[in-house]
């Protein structure tokens, strides 16, 4: 009996080993998937990155690159990081704090935020939005980020490439900008296409600015009879269209609205004849009585935004 309680005690040793080295042997491979992605990344305005100076206290401390590319360093005063990579940064800084300040200083990068290559996913996914990008990123990945496809998508994806202006912030919501990319040239990739073919997929990469719209099936009864609401919201998604539905009831049914909730700027886009068409709402005034509700029709687009920017 002891015999086998001892074997038994071997055997779940030998378990939590082997379990012990696997979680190891992980968490390796996603720091270094990490590393290997910020090694690519060129950093852009709003990132913000963590510098070390070995040996040196007072230089640990966060950076936030400003609009105009530049970081404020001690001991060097103004220096221009946009558009480099980590390493990039590291020597750049190195040889400036040598030249003059420090011998043989040991520089220490890293980049502690996302927050300047920005993308919007929009269409047929579980989570429209926008996305930070953090490295070398596919369009199947990214639309995996948003949640994947839902059942009412079509067989087209839509990319618009560099279509987002760097200059929108405040006051500019997602609706808009969808709403204002159709009169760029679009590149149209066929879905079953891109998730068979891994090396078509690997071809399409996305980059800053791009504009990623998944189609809805349009020989289906199913998008004609709903309607859709995004943004800050409880429930977001899509409901099924009913006579006499308004924006502000819509509102109601998706549970209401949430803390960071911009009603004043909401935005709905109504398809007609082909062409998206951008309508602003101000539903603070309509929920007051200072104007009327917006009588909405199937396939609507509404949209509560916040500040994505």
């Amino acid at each position: 009996m002891n015999i086998k309680k001892f074997i038994l005690s071997l055997c779940m040793l030998f378990i939590f080993i082997l379990f012990y080295i696997c979680a190891i042997n992980f968490n390796q491979a996603a720091a270094a998937a990490a590393s290997l992605g910020d090694e690519a990344y060129k950093v852009g305005p709003l990132d913000v990155l963590r510098i070390t100076v070995a040996g040196k206290p007072g230089i640990d401390a966060l950076f936030t690159i400003s609009d105009d590319g530049l970081i404020n360093f001690p001991l060097i005063g103004e220096v221009t990081v946009s558009g480099l990579t980590v390493q990039e940064i590291k020597q750049k800084i190195t040889d400036l704090l040598g030249k003059d300040y420090l011998v043989d200083p040991k520089v220490f990068v890293s980049i502690e935020k996302y927050n300047s290559q920005k993308v919007i996913v929009w269409g047929e996914v579980k989570s429209p939005g926008v996305y930070v990008l953090t490295g070398r990123t596919t369009l199947l990945e990214i639309i995996a980020q948003a949640g994947g496809i839902t059942d009412r998508a079509g067989k087209r994806i839509t990319l618009f490439h560099n279509a987002l202006d760097p200059k929108q912030r405040e006051g500019v919501s997602v609706a808009e900008i969808v709403g204002s990319v159709g009169q760029k040239d679009a590149l149209v990739i066929d879905i079953d296409q891109l998730v068979q073919k891994r090396d078509l997929s690997e071809r399409f990469l996305v980059s800053s600015g791009d504009v990623i719209i998944v189609e809805a099936q349009k020989d289906s009864d199913i998008n004609q009879q709903r309607v859709y609401i995004t943004g800050c919201l409880a429930r977001p998604g899509s409901y099924e269209y009913q006579n006499g539905l308004t924006a502000l009831s819509l509102c109601i049914i998706a549970g209401g609205f949430s803390d960071r909730a911009a009603p004043q700027k909401a935005t709905l886009i109504r398809n007609i004849d082909g062409k998206d068409i951008v309508y602003k709402i101000d539903l603070n005034k309509i929920k007051s009585g200072q104007a009327a509700d917006f009588k909405l029709k199937p396939g609507d687009r509404l949209n509560v935004p916040e500040s994505f920017w």
